[in-house]
């Protein structure tokens, strides 16, 4: 399913569930959402083989996910809002919530009542909700996804591939991956808009932080270690770095083989992604988190993580050169977290 797959104008009716993989639909959302963006949830559905089910009240959206192991729920802000007021018991896990707006003062004092999310889906670009949703839906389903890029393949993807021994190559990939999205920019500037020349410095910038959690933190021996300190990698700690691009498109993934990134460290970035403001922390601990997840989403579409608890975990950032970084700013952020 390609994230550039172009839409067409005309609606689509939506689908009866016929199966227990249903997705249900919040009332609120659908008014909320435009046209191209309800396609793009439909097709992602159609991609999954997924019925499509309104709900008219956010109670409706909970009893529907209880009838079935397999179905999920997309929701808008004033349906969270309504349920976490309620005190109902969110079911994170099957929970798509999609923000349309950027800041969502609605949401303040409820912060607490958040920690279950594991899915927000910002309102952005039709192609790109489409292949989030689809990304989401498939895990459900089947409880594997293969990677943003490699689930939603666009061609051509010009790609380049690394394997970091040491830690002392961090600084070397970084020009790497920055010199990368730079020609891929240039080959393709037609597609890009203004304000978008930091954007391969800005991969750079996540890279270093992507790879400082799967160097020290990931490794329960070294998240202690002094970070100044160089020392070789084991053959089977090596860190696999992948960047990828269309020219719309930049897609940066960071995969170590320890599968220890705690659920937790998603918290925040969850919170952030539904405009709530992170406190002055600097570190909650192993698996990167605090402020050096903050700083990613101040510069990616979208951040997503993989886990195979015990075995790998896949740091992987998106950011689209059809949005300026001011535009990227005042759009609602997606963050998605995978966990076996």
């Amino acid at each position: 399913m390609p994230l550039g797959h172009p839409f067409g104008h005309a609606r689509t009716p939506l689908l009866v569930a016929m199966t227990d993989r249903t997705l249900y639909l919040s009332k609120a959302l659908k008014e909320t959402l435009h046209g191209a963006q309800l396609d793009a949830l439909e097709l992602a559905c159609i991609d999954c083989s997924f019925g499509l089910r309104d709900a008219a009240t956010p109670a409706d959206l909970l009893v529907g996910i209880n009838d079935s192991s397999i179905s999920m729920v997309a929701l808008a802000v004033s349906d969270l809002v309504a349920l976490a007021l309620a005190e109902a018991a969110l079911p994170g896990r099957r929970i798509i919530v999609v923000p349309t707006e950027r800041e969502n003062p609605a949401l303040a004092g409820l912060a607490d009542r958040l920690s279950p999310l594991r899915y927000v889906v910002g309102a952005q670009t039709p192609a790109l909700m489409r292949g989030l949703l689809a990304s989401i839906l498939s895990f459900r389903a089947h409880g594997a996804v293969g990677g943003l890029l490699q689930a939603h393949p666009v061609g051509p993807f010009a790609r380049e591939k690394y394997k970091l021994t040491h830690s002392s190559q961090r600084a070397f990939f970084q020009e790497k991956v920055t010199a990368f999205f730079e020609s891929q920019m240039a080959a393709h500037k037609a597609q890009c808009v203004s304000g978008t020349g930091s954007f391969p410095k800005n991969a750079g910038d996540v890279l270093d932080e992507f790879l400082m959690n799967a160097i020290w933190d990931a490794c329960l021996t070294r998240n202690e270690m002094d970070r100044t300190r160089t020392f070789a990698l084991p053959e089977h700690e090596s860190v696999s770095v992948e960047c990828a691009s269309d020219g719309v498109n930049l897609i940066l993934t960071v995969s170590d083989g320890f599968g220890t990134f705690p659920e937790t460290s998603m918290v925040k970035p969850v919170r952030h992604a539904l405009g709530l403001k992170p406190a002055a922390q600097i570190n909650e601990g192993p698996g990167g988190a605090g402020l050096g997840l903050y700083m990613i989403l101040q510069k990616v579409a979208c951040l997503a993580y993989e886990v195979h608890r015990g075995g790998s975990t896949r740091a992987i950032a998106l950011i689209r050169t059809d949005q300026s970084l001011r535009e990227l700013q005042k759009r609602p952020r997606s963050v998605l977290f995978f966990e076996h």
